[in-house]
């Protein structure tokens, strides 16, 4: 527990509205570790209102050190077969 866990004094309103937009900006770019830090950041300075938001979008977003999909994957081509493309040639000669 470092030293700012340890403060109890109540923070301004203003700080609790700026966590949430850091989180809400950079939420992705959170490593595990770095997310459980901030879980334990939100369990000793809370806010009435914004401290349930700021959670939800922690809960929501994904952390840069889980696996992903390969977003550049294409599905599997289907075989093509020749007698259909034979098919198209013969149609435009007699047409």
């Amino acid at each position: 527990m470092n030293r700012f866990e340890r403060d109890r004094r109540e923070l301004p309103v203003l700080w609790h509205q700026c966590f949430l937009v850091f989180i809400q900006r950079y939420k992705d770019h959170l490593s595990s570790e770095q997310k459980e830090a901030l879980h334990a950041l939100l369990r000793v300075h809370l806010h009435y209102q914004i401290t349930a938001e700021i959670r939800r979008e922690l809960m929501a977003s994904k952390c840069r050190d889980d696996p992903i999909e390969d977003p550049t994957a294409l599905p599997k081509a289907t075989s093509i077969n020749d007698d259909d493309d034979d098919d198209d040639d013969d149609s435009m000669e007699q047409a």
